[in-house]
């Protein structure tokens, strides 16, 4: 499968999909239950993490095969989520 993470509006969503394209799963929307915490730096999905630059706060990558993430602000899914729009999502996997 591949997978995603989608944080838009302070809401997760967490999807996958099959070899074929079919959507394989898709979560419920997680609300950010936690309005005291405030983010510093860039945001970076947690799947596997390390800096180029130890001494610069921020300044991460993320690899894993089969992952993928967009910005909730890309055009190819703007203004939309992978549980109401699963085409969308779909395509951007291939």
């Amino acid at each position: 499968i591949t997978f995603g993470a989608l944080i838009s509006n302070n809401t997760l969503w967490f999807y996958s999909y099959k070899s074929d394209g079919s959507q394989w799963y898709v979560s419920d929307p997680i609300e950010m239950s936690n309005k005291t915490y405030t983010q510093k730096y860039p945001f970076v999905p947690y799947i596997g993490t390390w800096t180029s630059n130890s001494e610069t706060p921020g300044n991460f990558k993320t690899g894993y095969k089969n992952f993928v993430y967009l910005k909730s602000t890309d055009s190819k899914i703007s203004g939309k989520n992978p549980k109401d729009n699963p085409e969308a999502f779909g395509s951007v996997l291939k």
